[in-house]
């Protein structure tokens, strides 16, 4: 079971409020890879699964600025955090409840999904299949499995 009461309270106290160091330099190395490696151009719905408080966000929408952003967390202080400060994100961030997060068109065409501590909450190392009607592109740090 997961305790989502420990990801609020440690959201509450600033949690993964910046990007620091090693954060940064992946980050780059991120774009680099996208961009050359793997040639991801224009997906047209993106979901940053473990989003926290957003601090990918405008990596997201600089790396893809025409897609739609989608987000989701176990975390509701988290949810919060991110739609203060990106109110145009409210209607596209969701939790996770059951191992799986309620988008009512839940098919995305990149999933990406940095930093989450899938062996602290190992529930969130299962994308749901129906995520993957459109296309197989996961960007992730961690193993995930597809149920």
């Amino acid at each position: 079971m997961i305790d989502y009461n420990f990801y609020d309270t440690k959201y509450a106290a600033g949690y993964r409020s910046e990007l620091s160091g090693f954060e940064i330099a992946r980050k780059e190395a991120i774009q680099h890879f996208v961009h050359k490696v793997i040639s991801i151009e224009r997906p047209l719905r993106v979901l940053d699964y473990g989003a926290g408080r957003g601090l990918h966000v405008p990596l997201w929408t600089n790396m893809f600025p025409s897609s739609e952003l989608f987000l989701c967390d176990v975390s509701s202080v988290a949810l919060q955090n991110c739609v203060e400060t990106y109110p145009d994100l409210t209607d596209r961030y969701k939790l996770i409840e059951d191992n799986r997060a309620d988008f009512d068109d839940g098919v995305f065409d990149l999933i990406v999904s940095i930093e989450v501590n899938t062996c602290l909450l190992p529930q969130m190392n299962v994308l749901p299949r129906s995520y993957f009607q459109r296309s197989q592109k996961v960007i992730c740090n961690q193993p995930f499995q597809v149920h």
